[in-house]
């Protein structure tokens, strides 16, 4: 994925917001629902850009669980 958006090994990829630490995992293409290119700013303090890939639906990402 890195080499097909342009991205060195310097750039990191996330899944769901987690980072993804071990080179030898596998992410299968029918579990991904969105990827997003990570500009970085203050607010997340990247230093350089990076991938997230999301396989949780736009309304499974935030939803907080109320009792």
């Amino acid at each position: 994925m890195k080499k097909f958006f342009g991205f060195g090994e310097h750039n990191k990829i996330y899944i769901d917001g987690y980072l993804l630490e071990n080179k030898n995992y596998r992410i299968a293409l029918t579990g991904i629902t969105e990827i997003e290119i990570i500009e970085p700013d203050k607010a997340n303090g990247l230093k350089n850009k990076a991938l997230n890939i999301w396989t949780l639906s736009k309304n499974e990402r935030y939803s907080e669980e109320t009792h």
